[in-house]
């Protein structure tokens, strides 16, 4: 109170005196403000100097200044200012650009920017705002690994190449095949990623496999397992720490091959489906050699092809698209059969399957090489239309083409009359119709592979799916599964009713007429009637029951021969002939209502019929030569006799012999299969063209012409021997006419 009653006297003072009134008021208007600043006020040190009379006054107005002042300076020490808070909630563009104006810097400018971007306000991080950032991250590199597989590795290996890591990754890279595949893999060079083409190259990759000695785990290279060398496949020996044949496995195909480039596109989203991490693949230079030589056949155990195919295991490769370019390998097989090489150009495929190796290759969009010599092409054959609705069903027909390939490919080790050619060439032509495959669900796979599995592990007889019966009251009851089901069994009820009403016709007519024939008297039918009830293998069907019912009735109504008639055989002739008539309108009505069953049962078949790969081949025989044995016990004297002026014909004249035929296969047999032994396309083509010649010797007309040319040339050739022994007998030529020359 003192204080403050000095204070108001020095404003009375100063406010008295005209010259120091301002001064005085900003004085008093720094002292009683609230936010006392430290450094003095700038009026007062302005201030002039008074008369006598006041300085006393200042004297002591400058110490209650001073006093003033720290206690100021306490208040603001303990006090501080208050600042306002920012805006919370939405903001206008206003607001926004004043907050990011007052900001002191950029860093602080940048925080205010995320989080409006953010959060679209302004307020505190909290633990929802990290997880949410978070997740949107961590789906973000998830979405980018599944999408951009390639970029992705792209970028991992271009660090780490960076770093001089790159021989690791190799190496890694390297094993991580090599215990997948069973194939040795190296890499010479660094894995580096194509940023030009978007994909990932290996450079100088050497694939290996060979016999490996089960003490050490290496692969065994002495001059018996080498690769390289023609060995004849028989009495192997290895001196490798004394180990014998039986203990060393080499029945199987060996290579060393060396790639130049190989250029893949990886998709982590097909991993995830269980088709492997490479999606396109591109491999350009192949060189090395294939050695068969090891393998072997054992003669006393059968060959099923269905237990040589391999199975389905989740993770197998499956190629959108594969190309090849410029490969050139040799190929040694076993039986000291000479060495051959076989190059391919280019090649484009349009899938890649481990599971169906075989089969994509069959379906190849191109391919362009040479086999032995000889050069064979396949490729995507031209419609004559472009409507792509006039063969909807087959997806597109390939055609496959070589010409020149030697004889002994396909003869080599095969005993009978085939084996008996030891030269010429043969051309093949083979157009390949691919079906349109129904798109097979992965899920569904999975779901027939567990119950497989369930079946082979759970030992119990699983109930029928087609339907069942049972009897409820007396009464039998079907039940179905399916609509489809039910129809093939009203189906199957209506066509074997048919057969019985055939049958009880059959059976009467036969009875009237052994009635009504005389005395020991046979029918013409009798002794095909004895054979038909005898036991059959297979079932008749309702078409083959209405042929032989229809060959009985006209066997019947057969006339005799021209002789005198008795009064019995000429009523039993009236007979026939109005059961004949009456047979004749029964078997018209039965036989068209056979033809619309028989077409309903075609139509359901077809329905549910698997898609088929259908082959047309046409080997065309040019200028072959034989030899044949002097006696063979596979034939009898007359063939043995017949066949050598057939192949001395073939043997002097250049002759041409076209073989066509049909090979139906079901896509089954290629699940699994990788040559064409375990899919049984190689049996299934020696039966059909075991057919086709079958067919091409029974023709009559076509035999008849080639045995009368046969014997023309056989009679021609004989008669112009016996005119030059003759000549040489009676001495009208000489030695230099047997020659062909004259005398010098």
């Amino acid at each position: 109170m003192m204080q403050k009653a000095s204070i108001s006297g020095l404003a009375t003072v100063a406010a008295s005196s005209s010259g120091l009134a301002p001064t005085m008021r900003s004085r008093m208007s720094c002292l009683r403000s609230n936010h006392v600043k430290t450094a003095p006020c700038t009026a007062y040190t302005r201030t002039k100097l008074a008369p006598a009379s006041i300085r006393s006054s200042v004297t002591r107005r400058t110490f209650v200044s001073e006093s003033t002042t720290q206690q100021a300076k306490k208040h603001h020490k303990h006090h501080k200012p208050q600042h306002h808070p920012p805006p919370t909630g939405p903001l206008n563009r206003v607001e926004r650009a004043k907050l990011l104006s007052d900001a002191p810097n950029w860093l602080a400018r940048m925080k205010l920017r995320l989080k409006l971007l953010l959060m679209r306000q302004i307020r505190p991080w909290r633990v929802d705002d990290f997880i949410a950032v978070f997740s949107w991250a961590f789906l973000a590199n998830v979405m980018f690994v599944l999408l951009g597989t390639t970029t992705f590795v792209s970028l991992v290996l271009a660090a780490l190449n960076s770093l001089q890591f790159q021989g690791f990754v190799a190496a890694k890279i390297s094993d991580y095949l090599t215990a997948s595949t069973g194939v040795k893999v190296k890499f010479d060079s660094a894995i580096v990623p194509n940023w030009k083409d978007g994909k990932i190259t290996l450079q100088n990759v050497v694939m290996t496999k060979r016999a490996v000695d089960p003490t050490t785990g290496e692969p065994i290279r002495d001059q018996n397992v080498h690769v390289g060398e023609d060995h004849s496949g028989h009495g192997h020996e290895h001196d490798t720490h004394d180990l014998t044949e039986e203990e060393i496995d080499t029945n199987f195909t060996m290579f060393d091959l060396t790639i130049d480039e190989i250029h893949v596109t990886l998709s982590a989203k097909r991993w995830l489906d269980g088709k492997g991490l490479i999606q396109d693949a591109s491999i350009k230079g192949i060189r090395g050699v294939v050695d068969r030589t090891h393998v072997w056949w054992d003669p006393d155990e059968e060959y099923i092809p269905a237990e040589h195919r391999r199975k389905h295991v989740p993770g197998d490769f499956e190629l959108d698209s594969f190309e090849l370019n410029d490969m050139l390998v040799t190929v040694l097989q076993p039986d000291g059969f000479r060495p051959y090489n076989v190059s391919i150009f280019s090649a484009q495929l349009p899938g890649l399957r481990k599971q169906w190796l075989f089969y994509d290759m069959l379906c190849a969009d191109s391919m362009v090489g040479m086999f032995d010599g000889c050069l064979f092409s396949c490729y995507t054959a031209q419609r004559e239309t472009t409507d792509s609705q006039t063969d909807s069903k087959w997806k597109r027909t390939t055609r496959f083409k070589i010409d020149d390939v030697k004889i002994d490919h396909l003869n080599a080790g095969v005993e009978g009359p085939f084996g008996w050619i030891y030269s010429g060439t043969v051309d093949v032509t083979c157009d390949v119709k691919i079906p349109k495959e129904p798109d097979e669900d992965v899920l569904l796979r999975l779901v027939n592979d567990i119950v497989d599995k369930i079946d082979e592990v759970v030992d119990f007889a699983p109930l029928p799916l087609v339907f069942g019966t049972g009897t409820i009251g007396g009464k039998e009851y079907v039940y179905y599964p399916n609509r489809e089901a039910q129809a093939r069994y009203q189906t199957r009820l209506e066509e074997e009713e048919v057969l019985r009403q055939l049958e009880k016709e059959r059976m009467a007519l036969e009875a009237s007429l052994q009635q009504h024939r005389p005395h020991g008297q046979v029918l013409p039918n009798q002794q095909q009637q004895q054979q038909q009830q005898q036991p059959h293998e297979h079932r008749p069907t309702a078409s083959s029951e209405a042929e032989s019912l229809h060959s009985h009735s006209i066997n019947e109504v057969r006339p005799p021969e021209h002789t005198m008639l008795t009064p019995e055989q000429e009523h039993l002739r009236h007979l026939q002939h109005h059961q004949h008539q009456h047979h004749q309108h029964m078997f018209h009505q039965h036989q068209e209502k056979l033809h619309q069953l028989q077409q309903q049962r075609l139509h359901a078949m077809k329905k549910g019929k698997k898609p088929a790969l259908v082959m047309d081949f046409e080997f065309r025989f040019n200028d072959t030569k034989a030899t044949v044995p002097l006696r063979t016990d596979s034939m009898s004297t007359w063939s043995n006799a017949m066949i050598r002026p057939i192949v001395a014909f073939i043997n002097s004249n250049r002759t041409s012999i076209p073989i066509r035929f049909r090979v139906e296969m079901d896509l089954g047999e290629f699940d699994g299969s990788w040559t064409q032994y375990d899919s049984n396309l190689m049996y299934t083509m020696s039966d059909e063209m075991g057919r086709a010649w079958t067919a091409l010797v029974q023709d009559e007309r076509d035999r008849n012409r080639k045995l009368k040319r046969v014997g023309l040339w056989g009679l021609q050739s004989v008669t112009r021997n016996i005119v030059s022994v003759y000549d040489y007998a009676r001495g009208r030529q000489g030695f230099w006419d047997y020659l062909g020359g004259q005398p010098i």
